[in-house]
């Protein structure tokens, strides 16, 4: 008598919070806008689709948007008391499988029933939601991100493997046009560069101040944007920056104040020309952390330095093998520090490039440590010394090796019901184990 009572307690106190669910009245269709988010047009398509999809196979699949879970209720504990309630699946197959979206809530879930976890485990409904469906929800597009969840869900009923993007979420990155509101940054350091130069006392001091407070500003700018929406190309261009400017002004100045002629000048047009090379390949290297087209012309760029570098440094100087190494360690020294930190960034970020940034990383920090290797082997100071002077003050000595030198998203709060016409929802199943995916957005 007590063991049953007891079971009847529990059994109770099951049932209670199930029975406290304010489950709306079942669906008449297979695919219901109760948010008004989705184009009505494309949802009658999907609709009829899963009206056939059930008639070639007996399996169900119901799509449900709606403004806000009801209250005090988690998405899982109304996916569950809704696919019962309404009876998803086929009775005695419980073949039936539920997406739903609370836009206000930004809350996602694939609910799956007893009769369809063979087909649809939990991390195949988890990468159906995280591959295909919450990515357009970020970007507004629900319309898109409900046909493409509810197609993939069809093609795992159906028994079809699934096709993945064969990239992790970090190397997919951001996809999509900038936010356009990243093009007011140059502008405004624009204006800033000209209130700062314009005191200088001459045009020149008025350049260089100008130059310096423009591009500290709209790199520092780029990065905490980078940061703030979680979009590794902002942070890309705050890196390539000053890379690009590099790429234009060291081989510049390298020039000055020289007075080589014949094979000595030869060769230090080509020492500018693989300079300039150089760092405009590493500034397309971290554009290629994100948009991979970049990368490979940077790739290409580097069939073109290394013959530069190396028959500039030749026909220049008396000591090419120590000038290559002493020069290449120099030259790789800030690029390598930059790639560092745009990986830490990355990480920090949990944006895309991680494996990028990593990659180009390792690559100069092996070719530092062999300059470094090298140089050390032979008595050549890699980096110039440091000398402290007896106030405190700093200054560089002479090298004893070689030449110095989501976007967000709002609506309307007004719910409304899709049409009616069409193949209607009917379901005599409903049960599930608890299977499915939930996130948000």
């Amino acid at each position: 008598m007590r063991l049953r009572l007891a079971a009847a307690l529990v059994a109770l106190a099951g049932a209670a919070p199930a029975a406290a669910l304010d489950v709306p009245p079942r669906p008449a269709r297979y695919a219901t806008d109760r948010a008004g988010v989705a184009d009505a047009t494309r949802l009658a398509a999907l609709n009829e689709t899963l009206a056939q999809f059930e008639r070639e196979t007996s399996n169900q699949v119901l799509v449900y948007v709606d403004r806000r879970l009801p209250p005090n209720t988690t998405i899982e504990e109304f996916a569950a008391a809704a696919v019962k309630a309404w009876g998803v699946g086929q009775k005695g197959k419980d073949n039936g499988v539920a997406l739903f979206a609370f836009v206000d809530d930004r809350r996602f879930r694939i609910e799956v029933g007893y009769g369809l976890e063979g087909a649809i485990p939990d991390a195949r409904a988890r990468a159906i939601q995280e591959e295909v469906v919450l990515p357009l929800f970020k970007k507004g597009d629900f319309t898109g991100g409900l046909e493409g969840g509810a197609a993939e869900l069809v093609k795992a009923a159906r028994g079809e493997p699934y096709k993945g993007t064969g990239k992790t979420a970090a190397e997919t990155g951001p996809t999509g046009p900038l936010p356009a509101w990243l093009l007011l940054i140059p502008l405004a350091g624009g204006a800033l560069a000209y209130v700062v130069g314009r005191p200088a006392a001459d045009g020149e001091e008025h350049w260089a101040r100008g130059a310096i407070m423009a591009t500290v500003f709209v790199c520092g700018a780029l990065l905490v944007a980078g940061i703030l929406i979680g979009d590794a190309r902002a942070i890309a261009l705050c890196f390539c920056l000053p890379l690009f400017i590099a790429a234009v002004l060291v081989p510049a100045i390298m020039a000055q104040g020289t007075s080589y002629t014949g094979r000595r000048r030869l060769g230090l047009g080509l020492v500018q020309a693989g300079v300039g090379l150089v760092f405009l390949a590493f500034g397309l290297l971290f554009m290629g952390a994100v948009w991979s087209g970049f990368g490979t012309l940077a790739v290409s760029l580097v069939l073109l330095i290394v013959p530069a570098l190396v028959l500039g440094w030749v026909l220049k100087l008396e000591s090419p093998l120590r000038t290559f190494t002493v020069g290449l360690g120099r030259l790789v020294f800030v690029p390598m520090l930059l790639a560092g930190m745009f990986c830490v960034l990355c990480l920090v970020a949990q944006t895309g490039g991680v494996l990028a940034s990593g990659a180009v990383f390792g690559g100069l920090l092996g070719t530092w440590l062999g300059a470094w290797l090298l140089a050390r082997s032979r008595g050549w100071r890699l980096m110039p010394k440091i000398e402290w002077s007896a106030a405190g003050g700093a200054g560089s000595s002479a090298s004893s090796g070689g030449s110095s030198g989501g976007s967000s998203w709002s609506s309307s709060s007004s719910s409304s019901s899709s049409s009616s016409s069409g193949s209607s929802f009917s379901g005599g199943g409903g049960s599930s184990g608890g299977g499915g995916s939930s996130g948000s957005w």
